[in-house]
């Protein structure tokens, strides 16, 4: 095929090829068996318990509790027919509003029904099981509409679900980051819009920023700069050029659609205990410490990535654990980690593969996002060798007090898995079987830790709640103050 006219060259042109229903079933439910083996034991405790690293059970789950609670405070809402994204139940009697919270409203629209049938623990592990198989699909959906064939689209599908990012976020239990699927509402929406610039293109993006915003805060405020970035990026195209202002004007549409919608949800109802207890932590601990605090949190080695992790495999991981070559590293949470296998094919494409460089260079960049605001070579090295692209954002309030860039890493594996499919798809044409056992082979690297499992049980201090008290009536249980707090609260 051309270069000109292939698919990859003009990763805008998507044409989905038509399946049957059954042909998609069947990969359903072969990603639910992957998903099954994958995340062993969790089949066995799928009522009673919830998954997380075997590191994550030792510590409070904070995360996982916070999950369960999710679905029983949205349910509770959902059957009093009361809004649910605020809630008097965490600083009673101030109201919070949850639209920015880990609160994953898409994934509660999903569980809540389920929770009612068969309890909100095993609703919870219905949505890790969904943050697998859904994602797997849509990205395999996406290869094939780039012309990519049945058995790499499958295998690539998997391999996107596999990454360690994607699996750093189950480990901890953070179900919201773990729906990988809503991230691919991005590409879709972005490649609709500079495909067909326009009214309806720009109510899709705000549709699909709206949809990731209410899933997770960062996948929204992440997401529009991966759309921004991929626009962007498409202007190398000269009939992009052609029409730049409107395809531009109608993203900004999009895009001002999708701040209204959330100044709305975040401003109703009105809720002032973000305001007096940001103020009351200022006098109590000084100002110096909630301006500084952003920084601390964004060079987190939990947050951010450094070039080393590339490379470096999880101390977790079952086999570079049992042969001893993660001691020497600890590395972090962020799930950063790339391995050879995956460098080695993304440099090869890029030497070979003229189509993909793009694509190449917009994964290299949102890499660059994610190390933070400056780049380093490994955790804990007290400089950085480079100025991190995120400075620009902390520029802009919002993305200043996002102290997470290394989720930039969810987004860049969408081009990145694409750029793989190109390599390998030309791979296959010499050798179909070669291929094949190279995505066998980047599965294995990403095989995933030893699972812990949390089992939930009430809290030793529920029998001593008066029963007398009036409704809403709480337990005020102090709160630790750390390097955190401020923004915590």
């Amino acid at each position: 095929m051309d270069q000109s006219t292939h698919p990859l060259t003009r990763w805008w042109v998507i044409q989905v090829p038509r399946r049957s229903a059954r042909w998609w079933a069947v990969v359903g439910v072969a990603y639910i068996v992957l998903t099954v083996l994958w995340t062993w034991p969790l089949a066995r405790h799928f009522t009673d318990a919830s998954i997380q690293g075997v590191a994550a059970v030792t510590e409070k789950p904070v995360d996982t509790a916070q999950n369960t609670w999710n679905i029983w405070h949205f349910r509770l809402h959902w059957a009093d027919g009361t809004w649910p994204l605020s809630t008097e139940r965490i600083f009673y009697p101030q109201r919070l509003n949850l639209t920015f919270q880990t609160y994953g409203l898409p994934n509660l629209l999903i569980a809540a029904p389920l929770a009612a049938l068969i309890g909100d623990m095993a609703a919870m592990n219905v949505l890790v099981v969904l943050g697998f198989v859904a994602a797997a699909l849509g990205m395999n959906a996406l290869l094939r509409a780039y012309g990519v064939s049945d058995g790499l689209a499958f295998g690539l599908g998997w391999l996107f679900v596999a990454s360690p990012a994607h699996l750093s976020v189950v480990q901890t239990s953070g179900i919201e980051r773990a729906m990988m699927g809503w991230l691919l509402l991005m590409h879709w929406a972005i490649a609709r819009m500079v495909r067909q610039p326009g009214w309806r293109s720009a109510l899709v993006l705000a549709g699909a920023l709206v949809v990731a915003s209410l899933n997770s805060g960062y996948y929204g405020l992440y997401g529009l700069v991966y759309c921004g970035v991929l626009a962007v990026a498409a202007l190398w195209d000269a009939q992009v050029r052609q029409r730049w202002v409107q395809t531009f004007g109608w993203f900004g549409s999009g895009v001002a659609g999708w701040a209204l919608v959330m100044a709305v949800l975040l401003s109703w109802p009105p809720s002032g205990y973000l305001g007096q207890r940001t103020t009351s932590a200022q006098t109590l601990v000084g100002p110096s410490v909630a301006l500084d605090d952003w920084y601390m949190r964004q060079t987190d080695p939990m947050h951010v990535m450094s070039l080393a992790d590339i490379i470096t495999p999880p101390s977790e991981h079952l086999w570079w654990s049992l042969l001893g070559v993660t001691e020497q590293y600890p590395h972090p949470g962020v799930g950063g980690y790339l391995g050879i296998g995956v460098v080695l094919l993304l440099l090869w494409g890029y030497w070979y593969e003229r189509r993909i460089r793009l694509l190449v260079v917009v994964t290299g960049v949102l890499i660059w996002l994610a190390c933070g605001p400056a780049v380093r070579l490994w955790e804990g090295q007290s400089e950085g060798i480079l100025p991190g692209l995120y400075t620009l954002l902390n520029s802009v309030s919002v993305y200043k007090n996002a102290t997470r860039p290394g989720m930039f890493l969810f987004y860049a594996w969408i081009p990145l898995t694409v750029v793989l499919a190109a390599t390998l798809q030309r791979i296959s044409i010499r050798s179909m079987r070669l291929a094949m056992v190279l995505v066998v082979v980047l599965v294995v690297d990403f095989w995933p830790p030893v699972w812990g499992m949390v089992r939930h049980e009430p809290s030793l201090a529920v029998p001593l709640i008066p029963k007398d008290e009036p409704a809403g009536a709480v337990l005020e249980v102090p709160a630790r103050m750390d390097e955190g707090q401020v923004l915590l609260d």
